[in-house]
């Protein structure tokens, strides 16, 4: 279904549309965790991935003042997420083919140059 709804979308705009996603990794409060399968990544068709980096304990307390629903974690917990996200965001770059860059959350400029640098790449014959 998500991949339906994205193929039609991006056949609605007739151009190319930048995907943000923040999580490779799904973190379930009653199910544990749950990373996104390659092959919906492969479906999806990006020219690359932007994993945003951060320290766990701003993570943390970022997640202290949201108002957002999410699972309590420790900061532990938060570092194997973070890990286990890399990981899996890792996996995408080599099973697909595709780049990879590391940005730091929260550093917008950098990110703009990383999101410039996958669109020159995917704009090459």
């Amino acid at each position: 279904m998500l991949v339906h709804g994205f193929t039609q979308r991006v056949q609605t705009v007739g151009r190319r549309l930048v995907l943000l996603d923040a999580h490779c990794v799904l973190d379930i409060d009653t199910a544990g965790m749950f990373d996104i399968s390659t092959d919906v990544m492969r479906r999806l068709g990006p020219q690359g991935f932007i994993y945003l980096d951060d320290q766990v304990d701003r993570i943390l307390e970022r997640r202290t003042r949201d108002s957002k629903k999410r699972p309590i974690r420790t900061v532990d917990q938060l570092q194997l997420y973070q890990e286990r996200s890399r990981s899996v965001c890792r996996a995408f770059e080599a099973e697909l083919g595709k780049p990879m860059l590391e940005v730091r959350s929260g550093d917008g400029p950098e990110f703009l140059r990383a999101i410039h640098t996958l669109l020159a790449t995917s704009s090459q014959p």
